[in-house]
């Protein structure tokens, strides 16, 4: 049986679909967001963005959603 503490996922783009998608996952696997668009990922950062409200708290809470600028 594999263990989910060392599952990782990763979602490319955290617009309305990834970024509730990678915070879904992020309630028991390692979930890593990905974007191409560096103001994204800078309001992301800061606890700012088009639908990162409605999550702001919760995401603050977990330690398994991390989120990168897409290179």
């Amino acid at each position: 049986m594999h263990d989910l503490n060392e599952t990782k996922i990763a979602i490319s783009g955290l617009g309305y679909v990834g970024l509730p998608l990678a915070f879904e996952f992020s309630k028991c696997i390692q979930a890593i967001g990905f974007d191409a668009t560096p103001v994204r990922i800078d309001k992301l950062a800061v606890g700012k963005g088009s639908i990162f409200d409605i999550f702001k708290e919760e995401i603050a809470a977990t330690d398994k959603f991390s989120f990168v600028r897409d290179v």
